[in-house]
């Protein structure tokens, strides 16, 4: 995907979902660099689904700047270690509804370093973490306490 694109994003300021689905061309190559900063004129935007598009090379979500009025957020099939990168920001996303985190490489310690943020998002309703190499002890102690939950994926999750 070319640079112009991340630039012609920036224009649109009314824009409420983005869904860039699919093994995107970037992670054969370094980052490009409108990709780390697109987002950040797109104040109205709360809807976000990016699987598969994360660049391997990326290490921090940090850098790639996301709103945090968010509702929806799907970073799933990555097949990177999501949870460090995604745990410092999570919790600012106070009205996330849907968290998509499926097949990033998420196993039980990773799960209990991101249940602290995700105890904080009062509106979640939906987890995805299907693919997840879970052996039960972190979701045992987390599900039950995300009482406003009324959609959860974890298959493929090697649950004992």
């Amino acid at each position: 995907m070319e640079d112009g694109f991340y630039e012609a994003c920036s224009n649109w300021v009314q824009l409420r979902t983005l869904k860039m689905c699919g093994r995107m061309p970037i992670d054969e190559r370094e980052t490009p660099p409108h990709f780390t900063t697109f987002l950040t004129g797109l104040t109205a935007l709360t809807e976000l689904e990016v699987p598969r598009v994360l660049p391997l090379n990326m290490r921090s979500l940090t850098a790639w700047v996301l709103p945090t009025q968010l509702q929806i957020l799907d970073v799933s099939d990555t097949h990177m270690d999501i949870g460090p990168i995604l745990s410092p920001i999570l919790s600012q996303m106070t009205d996330l509804r849907s968290l998509g985190i499926s097949f990033c490489r998420l196993d039980d310690a990773k799960l209990a370093d991101l249940t602290p943020s995700l105890l904080k998002l009062p509106h979640l309703t939906c987890l995805q973490i299907s693919g997840s190499d879970l052996r039960g002890d972190e979701v045992d102690l987390l599900i039950p306490r995300l009482t406003q939950l009324q959609v959860l994926h974890f298959a493929a999750c090697d649950l004992d």
